[in-house]
């Protein structure tokens, strides 16, 4: 099986290679294939991966639960604003919308998002601060625990 998976991601890598050197491009596919192919070399990586996809199965059920959450204010928003020019800025597609809240998740974007809402209407603040109290502080714990419990 190792050696299968290393051949197929060697010949993969060379045809792309090849195909990057007549071409003049960036050889994406082949960077891919290194993976593949240090995962077939290292049984010390390959162990460690197991024991990552472990640990990603069990916090599976709130990873969805966090992005189906994100979803449900992704479509409130997008919805909500797409007739204002907060929605055509921030949540034009429903695309757009989603990597916004995302972002928002982590709070990197918060004052661009939230201060032109609140420019608009006091009273869509509140949207904002429901999806931020209880993301941050209810799911992202939630999350962690579930960490700290696989490891204690």
């Amino acid at each position: 099986m190792r050696v299968a998976l290393l051949v197929i991601c060697s010949a993969v890598a060379g045809i792309d290679l090849v195909r990057c050197w007549v071409a003049f491009k960036y050889p994406y596919v082949a960077n891919l294939m290194r993976v593949g192919i240090l995962i077939t070399y290292s049984s010390d990586i390959r162990t460690r991966m197991k024991g990552l996809m472990s640990d990603l199965v069990d916090s599976l059920d709130i990873l969805i639960t966090i992005f189906t959450y994100i979803l449900i204010f992704t479509l409130t928003v997008y919805y909500f604003y797409r007739s204002s020019f907060e929605g055509f800025q921030n949540f034009a597609t429903i695309k757009d919308a989603y990597r916004n809240m995302t972002i928002l998740f982590t709070t990197a974007n918060f004052p661009d998002i939230f201060l032109p809402a609140m420019n608009v209407n006091y009273f869509n603040s509140f949207l904002f601060i429901i999806f931020m109290l209880l993301g941050l502080y209810f799911l992202t714990n939630l999350l962690l625990a579930n960490v700290f419990n696989k490891y204690e």
